[in-house]
């Protein structure tokens, strides 16, 4: 089968060899790069097998058959799609993925929320990691949110605990729907959001069922074996804010109030979730809250 494979020595950046097997429906491009010695070849899988997460085999073999002959076969780094709000616990998502060695491509939306400060914040965020960041506009969303939930009605008296009217219906289901064909479209089949143990008895769309349960149909529907992970399941806030002061993420950047002030209002149940955090994880606040 790899017969064909070859590497020429003589090249210094060419995208060498393109081998087409028909019934593997496998296209591998060897792309080879001279960085001293020995010759680093990179491999690009874009492949049915590797849309259902395989490619670690292919480079497996390949990675034998480039020994046999002094060369060396770097397998290409993961990317992944991470929906990032802008808020404290998808900001840490973002730096600890980065951290992890991916490739992160974050991803946020406008679904018509007060708190518009937030993609801004996220933009910021995706800024100081050094990547781009999809904005996605679904602000007509407002229309359906409308007298359910406080984030996008005004109407609505802001609570400053916990109440079902904190809720964007299904919100999660929506966001990581866009996510999925965003991942297809740069060539990955890994997404992470950062729902965590606070928000599992409240939130529907935050517990293992739901991730388990979407990630089967991101799979069904797409015929790949698409990911989606929640890596901060096990971890309370207060402990996500631990491991983002580790990764250095600039909490004061970030963004948690469900309203549109200066500074974060100090009241609603996300501000008072934050500051909870911040004292529970013995760390200072460095968010500046108007009361």
């Amino acid at each position: 089968m790899f017969n064909n494979i070859l590497l020429e020595e003589d090249k210094r950046v060419s995208w060498a060899y393109f081998l087409h097997n028909n019934p593997l429906h496998l296209d591998l491009i060897f792309a080879t790069i001279r960085i001293g010695s020995p010759l680093l070849t990179y491999l690009s899988l874009s492949t049915d097998w590797h849309r259902r997460g395989n490619n670690r085999l292919w480079i497996h073999h390949l990675q034998g058959i480039a020994q046999n002959r002094g060369r060396k076969i770097v397998a290409p780094i993961e990317k992944v799609v991470i929906v990032l709000s802008g808020g404290a616990d998808s900001s840490t998502l973002a730096y600890w993925a980065k951290s992890k060695g991916y490739e992160i491509h974050p991803i946020s939306f406008n679904y018509g929320q007060i708190a518009s400060k937030e993609t801004k914040n996220a933009k910021v965020i995706a800024g100081k990691l050094g990547v781009k960041i999809k904005v996605i506009d679904v602000s007509s969303l407002k229309q359906i949110f409308k007298g359910s939930t406080v984030l996008v009605d005004r109407s609505m008296i802001m609570p400053a605990q916990f109440e079902s009217k904190v809720i964007v219906p299904f919100r999660n289901a929506i966001f990581l729907s866009i996510a999925v064909a965003y991942a297809i479209s740069i060539g990955s089949i890994k997404l992470m959001y950062g729902a965590h143990k606070s928000d599992e008895p409240f939130y529907p769309d935050c517990r293992k069922e739901f991730v388990d349960a979407f990630q089967n149909v991101a799979k069904i529907g797409t015929e790949m074996d698409m990911t989606i992970e929640n890596p901060f399941y096990k971890f309370s806030k207060a402990e996500i804010i631990r491991i983002g002061t580790n990764l250095r993420v600039p909490y004061k950047l970030t963004w948690s109030c469900y309203l549109e002030g200066e500074y974060h209002c100090g009241d609603c149940e996300s501000c008072v979730n934050r500051k909870n955090a911040f004292k529970e994880a013995r760390i200072s606040d460095p968010t500046r809250y108007e009361s």
